[in-house]
Parts: structure tokens; C-alpha cells; sequence
């Protein structure tokens, strides 16, 4: 396939041969603003790869897809390979600089657990102003969400697709996901993270599906097939532990200042607060306070600096505020 429009050739060919079938590989390419060719390389080895999306972030490209056997995202004459676990489509983003020079890349695994296998692709990504990064996509069966040596597999609900949502550390590290599931398939292809510290998640769904993750319930049954979905979470905290952000609660009136906060924060309501939690943004528990009254102080010694989400509980309820805590 010749990349170049101009009358020069810069011919990619996919791989496999004559005997075996050639099989679609994935591609990258760029042109300048007048259509020029500037570079282009190919990702694909013996079964079928593909690029979904491709986004540009914080001056870096984000090719996100899915790939079968072992393929090299590495243009040069250097290698990094990463497997398959099995012949099915397995997720993964992969980084490059704008000359096309090789950054990073990790995949999600789907492990083999029955005749029709697993599978993973990766639609969509955003960062946070942290450099944090989230992924959406859909799976079925049992995929492993940790590119380390860790294991994180989360299932399907049901016998067709999930969506899911996926945060990453700046440097790739694992630090949650969450599936999104119900009686047929739900399907994730776009997010963005706002700058109030929301992840929107849009895709679509069918039938019954529960979009919240937690062991709370956040039913929505389609009105015939395929609707469209538009979901909030919160960015800066774990939806696995229950802060889903419904759009619809406007927090009941809760205000929290300073924000950013340094030794202590002022928590108001107009219902008497009968505790508070605070989490950090990994989604794990720090502090856990009894209140007793519509306004207080709460003393934030012992926490080190960074974002977190403080939640309220009143009158058999909870919502959820964030706020930054400075040394």
C-alpha cells in the first residue's frame, strides 16, 4: 500500500504471505497541513490488528486498538513486543512521539477461558491535568487490566460484551477499572475527563444495564435497541468503592472551603452531616470521621499532598466532593 500522494512511494505491506493469507494490519501515518507525507509504519504480525482510535495528548500520539499473536510497536530497528494471550483481540495503547519515534505500550490480555475465548478492544482515551490516563473499550470473558506482572481480571456480567473504563498512572501503572454490564452487549467509545475531576463515558447499550459499579445500582433499560448511554464518574477516586456521579445530584448543597485546602477544610450543609470519609484519588480510605452538625472543621494533618474526594453522609445519603490538599 503506497502512503506517499505524491508521485514518490512509501509502500507498507501487512504481513503473512501467498500461502497463508494475508492478514489486516494496523497502520499510523502523518502528513503536514498541505498533505505531504512526512512518515508512516505498520503494526501487525500473522492474525488481524487494528487501530480503533488515535489521539493526540499532551504532545504525544495515542494509538489505541486491538492485536492477536505477537506484534513489534516498535518502528525501529529496535523491538517491543507484546503477546497475545490467546488468538483472540487483545487491547492496547501504544505512544510515539510526533516524529513517530516509540514511547511506551501496554496491552489488556483476554485469557482463554472457554471455545470462544476472550477478547478486549480499546476505543477511546483522555488525561487529567495529572497525566493520569482513561481508557474505554469493551471486553467479553476474562481480561487482565494490569499490564504488570500483577493480575487484575475482571468478567463479563453476562454472555456478551461489557464496557469498561480504565485509569492509568502517567507512567502506565494499573490503578482501577470497572465494567459495565446487563443483559445483552454494552459497547464504551468515548471519554473525557473534566476539569471538575468527572470521567463522561458514552457508548451504547441494550436492554436492562447497570452503570454503576459499586454494589450500589444505577439501572437504565433501553427503549427498544442499542441506545445511546452518557455516564459520569469520578476521575480521582476508585467507582469500585461507590462513588458513581450521577448527573442529575447537584452535591444537596454541600460546600467545602478552602479548596485547594492546606491544614484543614469547612464542610457546610443545610442537613445535619452525620460523618465524613476521605478518599484518596487511588480510591482507598485515609480518614473517617463522626460530625454530628451542618458545619465543621476538619483537620487534614496527617494527609499528604494531592486530590481527594470527601464524602458526606446525611440523612441516610451520601454525595461526594472533591478538593486538593496542599503541604
Amino acid at each position: 500500500f503506497d502512503m506517499d500522494p505524491s508521485e514518490a512511494l512509501q509502500t507498507l505491506v501487512s504481513s503473512g504471505s501467498v500461502e497463508t493469507g494475508y492478514r489486516s494490519d494496523a497502520f499510523l501515518s502523518k502528513y503536514n497541513k498541505d498533505g505531504v507525507y512526512q512518515w508512516a509504519f505498520s503494526l501487525g504480525d500473522a492474525l488481524d490488528d487494528y487501530v480503533w482510535n488515535f489521539r493526540l495528548l499532551d504532545g504525544k500520539l495515542y494509538a489505541l486498538g486491538s492485536f492477536a499473536d505477537t506484534v513489534d510497536f516498535d518502528p525501529s530497528a529496535e523491538r517491543f513486543d507484546l503477546s497475545a494471550i490467546n488468538d483472540y483481540r487483545n487491547g492496547f495503547m501504544a505512544v510515539y512521539e510526533t516524529d513517530g519515534t516509540f514511547h511506551s505500550a501496554i496491552s489488556l490480555n483476554a485469557e482463554f477461558v472457554d471455545i470462544y475465548g476472550s477478547s478486549a478492544e480499546i476505543y477511546d482515551i483522555d488525561m487529567d491535568i495529572y497525566g493520569d490516563k482513561y481508557l474505554i473499550g469493551s471486553f467479553y470473558g476474562e481480561v487482565d487490566f494490569d499490564p504488570s506482572a500483577e493480575d487484575v481480571i475482571v468478567s463479563s456480567t453476562s454472555g456478551s460484551y461489557d464496557m469498561f473504563l480504565a485509569k492509568y498512572d502517567s507512567d502506565n501503572n494499573y490503578q482501577w477499572a470497572i465494567n459495565v454490564g446487563g443483559d445483552n452487549r454494552e459497547q464504551g467509545y468515548y471519554t473525557h475527563v473534566t476539569e471538575k475531576g468527572n470521567v463522561i463515558a458514552m457508548g451504547y447499550y441494550d436492554d436492562w444495564c447497570d452503570f454503576d459499579p459499586s454494589e450500589g445500582e444505577k439501572w437504565l433499560k433501553s427503549n427498544g435497541s442499542h441506545d445511546v448511554y452518557l455516564a459520569w464518574y469520578y476521575a480521582f477516586a476508585d467507582p469500585t468503592i461507590g462513588i458513581f456521579n450521577d448527573p442529575v445530584d447537584k452535591n444537596k448543597n454541600i460546600k467545602l472551603y478552602p479548596n485547594p485546602a492546606y491544614g484543614s477544610v469547612i464542610i457546610e450543609s443545610d442537613d445535619l452531616i452525620d460523618q465524613i470519609e476521605i478518599y484518596t484519588s487511588a480510591g482507598s480510605l485515609v480518614m473517617r470521621q463522626p460530625v454530628g452538625q451542618s458545619k465543621a472543621n476538619i483537620d487534614l494533618p496527617e494527609i499528604p499532598q494531592g486530590s481527594y474526594i470527601l464524602r458526606v453522609y446525611s440523612n441516610n445519603e451520601s454525595c461526594n466532593v472533591r478538593f486538593i490538599k496542599l503541604d
